[in-house]
């Protein structure tokens, strides 16, 4: 969850995507990671314990500093079954959550399966659930779920929702966007993020955007 580090004057959110194995997850990870100038991003770790993979890494908001604050995302993929205590501890922790689904038809329950394990995990670990954006990746896939298709299943849901082709980069930025302002939106309703460092929502992500701009992202 957030955390506000009073010595170093910055605010540390986590983001976490989560979904069946295969999804595109990591593909995410990759595309944001590649748009990120070196100065601004740690390396990908990646924990590997049998068939079970987790990867991270950390950037820095370049632009995103009033009265020497600064806002440092953490950004981690892990996959379901969520029988890991790494994993769990991994999802618990997220300030916000990209849910990300495979749009073939052929893997809708299993789509569906780690949507509910992943409430689930949020529902008993948390007081307060983070905020969840849903990204259908794998959009140029044949038997990829028709528009209509992917309100009447995920809808009730309220998510905000993103079409997606991880793999060529489509989506990607807009996930991420969208992402970034759910946490700190959660951050400063539950820490008052804002109001101690002078920190706003607009200044956050504009800097997401410039972070990616300063690489040369069209």
């Amino acid at each position: 969850m957030a955390e506000l580090d009073e010595r170093t004057r910055q605010l540390s959110l986590r983001l976490v995507y989560f979904g069946p194995p295969g999804s595109g997850k990591a593909a995410n990870l990759q595309r944001i990671h590649e748009l990120l100038p070196a100065e601004g991003r740690s390396r990908i770790r990646a924990y590997s314990s049998g068939s079970e993979r987790t990867i991270s890494f950390d950037m820095t908001l370049l632009a995103a500093t009033k009265g020497g604050w600064s806002v440092q995302l953490l950004v981690a993929a892990c996959s379901s079954p969520l029988m890991q205590a790494t994993k769990i501890a991994t999802v618990t922790s997220a300030d916000a959550v990209a849910f990300v689904a495979d749009s073939s038809r052929s893997r809708r329950d299993e789509n569906h399966e780690a949507a509910r394990e992943c409430e689930e995990v949020m529902r008993t670990s948390r007081k307060v659930a983070p905020p969840v954006v849903l990204q259908l990746n794998k959009r140029d896939r044949d038997d990829a779920l028709h528009e209509d298709e992917i309100d009447n299943e995920w809808g009730e849901r309220k998510w905000p929702v993103f079409t997606a082709s991880a793999d060529r980069g489509d989506g990607v930025r807009e996930t991420f966007s969208c992402l970034v302002r759910l946490a700190f939106e959660a951050a400063d309703r539950s820490s008052q993020v804002e109001q101690k460092t002078g920190l706003t929502l607009s200044e956050v992500t504009d800097a997401a955007l410039m972070t990616f701009r300063a690489r040369g992202a069209s």
